[in-house]
């Protein structure tokens, strides 16, 4: 696949995605041995945002699985503050970990699997790790996720959960929580429709806040797949997030572009 490719993908992504503070992501349990992936994850605020906040985040990761139970990646994470210049906010390393658990089957590319057919379920367990390291603050406020990756295929159904422990370097902050969830179902031919929740508990583990001041988002979602020849998947996806506490924004547009090949 050529570098002009990847380019043009990323383009695009950064064009009409962008996030507050937090990218959203539904990791899958997939690992396919010698298989790249380009991914740009974008989330914008779509509510009031102070000045010097974050008014959208962009992601690019980039990830190689040597063999068929390992995937590491890299990413680097762009925050954009309202009135502010877009400016570099983290580089992030992680693993996703295939477990003998369960059938082994990554989700299929076509998105009107089970459709018509016998309604087969397929069951993936992985494991994450996860290392954040801000650009400024340094390892003073780097952090540690890790937790499971738990993918069910049932038909035309397909159900995803992330749930991860988050351990800061900070000292005195206890460790926290986060989750991401996703449930679509197919309707034609590479689409699938249906909903996401993202949310994290600061602070879990001791002087956790208020259920208000906590961050919660779920709305609906479409996924889709196509497929560009030459062993190359491009997967889009777009989520409307709307924040049902206090502390989260009101309403966030969310939307990935990911490049098999």
């Amino acid at each position: 696949m050529g570098i002009r490719t990847v380019a043009t993908a990323a383009a695009f992504a950064l064009a009409v995605g962008s996030a507050n503070a937090n990218v959203f992501e539904v990791i899958h349990a997939d690992v396919e041995k010698d298989g790249f992936e380009f991914e740009s994850i974008n989330t914008l605020t779509l509510s009031d945002v102070a000045a010097g906040d974050e008014k959208s985040v962009h992601e690019i990761a980039f990830s190689y699985a040597p063999t068929s139970w390992w995937k590491p990646i890299a990413a680097l994470e762009i925050a954009n503050p309202q009135g502010g210049n877009a400016e570099i906010e983290a580089f992030e390393f992680g693993s996703v970990f295939l477990l003998p658990l369960g059938d082994g089957h990554a989700h299929s590319h076509d998105h009107s699997h089970g459709a018509g057919g016998a309604r087969e379920t397929h069951f993936t367990l992985a494991g994450f790790v996860g290392f954040e390291l801000p650009n400024e603050a340094g390892l003073n406020e780097a952090a540690l996720s890790f937790g499971p990756i738990i993918e069910v295929e049932h038909g035309p159904w397909l159900v995803i959960g992330n749930l991860f422990a988050e351990v800061p370097f900070a000292d005195g902050v206890d460790p926290g929580l986060a989750y991401a969830a996703s449930a679509a179902h197919s309707v034609g031919p590479n689409w699938r429709l249906g909903v996401e929740a993202h949310g994290e508990v600061q602070e879990a583990f001791g002087n956790a806040p208020a259920f208000d001041q906590q961050e919660h988002f779920i709305g609906p979602a479409a996924y889709s797949a196509f497929d560009l020849g030459h062993g190359r998947i491009l997967e889009p996806r777009i989520a409307l997030l709307a924040g049902y506490t206090d502390a989260a924004a009101d309403a966030v547009l969310s939307f990935n572009l990911e490049l098999k090949f």
